[in-house]
């Protein structure tokens, strides 16, 4: 995240409640920033989540704890069961 980030977000005419990180996403797996982007987001005194729709699936195996330590900046974190986890059915977990 740049300083860029951080201008638009107190320049803009509107009022931000809540900033959505990506952390493995189901169409692409793409990861973005987070622990970077919860220290700016902590500075706004806004809401962060991360959706971890993929990778959270996967945070449940020893070899992927580290993952933890990338989110745990973030408000709360929504993890897809039914993506990795054998889900017969549309299940998500949100944890805060």
């Amino acid at each position: 995240m740049t300083s860029r980030s951080e201008y638009r977000i107190a320049s803009e005419d509107y009022c931000p409640c809540a900033v959505v990180g990506c952390f493995g996403g189901t169409a692409t797996a793409s990861i973005d920033p987070v622990s970077e982007i919860a220290d700016i987001v902590r500075d706004y005194g806004l809401w962060f989540d991360v959706d971890a729709a993929m990778a959270g699936s996967a945070m449940i195996l020893p070899e992927c704890r580290w993952m933890w330590e990338e989110i745990e900046g973030a408000d709360s974190v929504v993890i897809n069961a039914h993506n990795w986890l054998g889900a017969p059915f549309d299940c998500s977990s949100a944890l805060k």
